[in-house]
């Protein structure tokens, strides 16, 4: 997962198309989240410069999924998001393992980088996203989350 400042958010659609990458607007601290295959580190950072080189991002924080969750289908949604989690060192399958017991979330995965995991959300509304948030923090080794909304249905 790469997560991006844009330079323009009508960028996704050039990144797409040199990379291969698909790209999401989100609100929050950042304004992309993209989905970055890659068979090795080595062609994930080439790409990611090529992207730079194009001048479509002004900066962007890469998340390696460490172990790839499994995704299921969630009918009679509205709003999606993303849900970055920072969680106890000791605790984080434990936490992901809940996390994707949730009947809202769709995939979770756990990562390397600021955050421990990050969760694919689908709810009815932004009232069903605050309870889920609300839920994953007062998880007792939750520290932290970053909750990044989709902007449109994907």
């Amino acid at each position: 997962m790469v997560m991006t400042k844009l330079a323009r958010p009508e960028m996704l659609a050039r990144i797409k198309e040199r990379t291969g990458f698909e790209g999401l607007e989100v609100y929050g601290m950042y304004d992309a989240v993209i989905e970055a295959e890659a068979n090795t580190v080595e062609e994930l950072h080439r790409k990611i410069n090529d992207i730079d080189k194009m001048g479509l991002i002004r900066g962007t924080e890469t998340y390696i999924v460490a172990r790839d969750g499994k995704k299921k289908e969630i009918r009679d949604v509205g709003t999606f998001a993303y849900i970055l989690v920072d969680a106890s060192p000791g605790d984080i399958d434990k936490v992901q393992t809940t996390l994707s017991e949730f009947k809202e979330v769709r995939k979770s995965d756990v990562l390397f980088g600021p955050f421990d995991i990050i969760v694919d959300v689908a709810v009815k509304n932004m009232d069903e996203l605050n309870e889920v948030v609300r839920k994953i923090i007062s998880m007792e080794s939750v520290f932290k989350t970053c909750t990044l909304v989709s902007s449109k249905i994907h």
